[in-house]
């Protein structure tokens, strides 16, 4: 099979609450959890098979102690974060040297780096759009995809727009925000996995991302 489709169903991603994958971890009695795949792609499935046979129904199978894992990783790196910031303080006794130390404490840093580790960059509402504007050259389509895959659209994604960029040629992209049929059909088809969680970001930040960064590719950032 693919890479590009065996990498979407061997690669769970979890966008439950914490509480939620907590109450799923202990009603459970099962050793498995199972992640249904869309019956769309049952024919793909299919193929391969002999004696004609044919997928009616496919799913894959996440352990429950990975998912338990995770309670046990955030709780560890909520931790890492706390005793952190308590060394910030040590020692410290007047309320002076207190406010102090606050002003000169950079904590969303100290905060990332204990969550998410070392050398990670976190892109949260309109910093995304500042990232886009400033990584996309025009008409290259190499930093578009590096800057999408960036901001978490799966590589085949990336490549059906390729094919709609170029199945556009022959519309003349002269106005802001005014695509292509193709290339708007690729982003309505983007904008679904936004609803559906398949792409874990928000439903605003995702449809300014695409936009700006389809701008600056077609040069249209005036």
């Amino acid at each position: 099979m693919d890479k590009k489709f065996r990498d979407v169903w061997e690669e769970a991603r979890i966008t439950y609450s914490i509480a939620i994958i907590e109450k799923m971890v202990l009603s459970t009695n099962q050793d498995i959890f199972h992640s249904q795949i869309p019956m769309e792609a049952n024919g793909m499935l299919s193929k391969e098979l002999s004696n004609s046979y044919i997928v009616q129904r496919a799913w894959s199978e996440i352990p429950t102690a990975s998912v338990s894992n995770i309670l046990i990783q955030v709780r560890s790196r909520l931790l890492d974060f706390v005793l952190e910031l308590s060394s910030e303080f040590f020692n410290i006794e007047s309320d002076k040297e207190i406010k102090e130390t606050v002003g000169k404490l950079d904590a969303s840093n100290l905060f990332n780096n204990a969550i998410f580790g070392d050398n990670a960059t976190i892109l949260l509402g309109s910093e995304n759009i500042q990232k886009v504007t400033n990584s996309i050259v025009k008409n290259d389509f190499d930093s578009l995809a590096v800057t999408l895959q960036q901001n978490g659209v799966h590589e085949s994604d990336v490549a059906l727009l390729k094919d709609a960029i170029n199945s556009d040629q022959s519309f003349s992209i002269v106005e802001k925000d005014k695509f292509g049929p193709s290339v708007k059909s690729w982003m309505e088809s983007i904008l679904s996995k936004v609803i559906n969680a398949s792409w874990q970001i928000e439903l605003g930040v995702a449809g300014s991302l695409l936009a700006t960064a389809l701008n600056n590719y077609y040069g249209l950032v005036a």
